[in-house]
């Protein structure tokens, strides 16, 4: 019989290359739709999926660049 996974809640991350340096910053607290920044690239981990929010006024061109695997 397969174990049980333990339910965990997802985890939403902002993404932003405003220093220069690309940061994914954790937003902690219940998430809402509020919660997504239209000028930043998002993460939510779904644990067994992984989402990307992208927004309309993120940064175009080389600041962030997405690989399908």
């Amino acid at each position: 019989p397969r174990k049980q996974e333990k339910t965990r809640l997802p985890r939403l991350f902002e993404c932003s290359m405003a220093t220069g340096n690309f940061v994914a910053e954790e937003l902690l607290g219940v998430l809402h739709q509020s919660d997504l920044n239209p000028a930043n690239v998002m993460l939510l981990d779904a644990w067994n999926t992984v989402f990307v929010w992208i927004g309309e006024e993120s940064s175009e061109g080389p600041d962030f660049e997405i690989d399908i695997f």
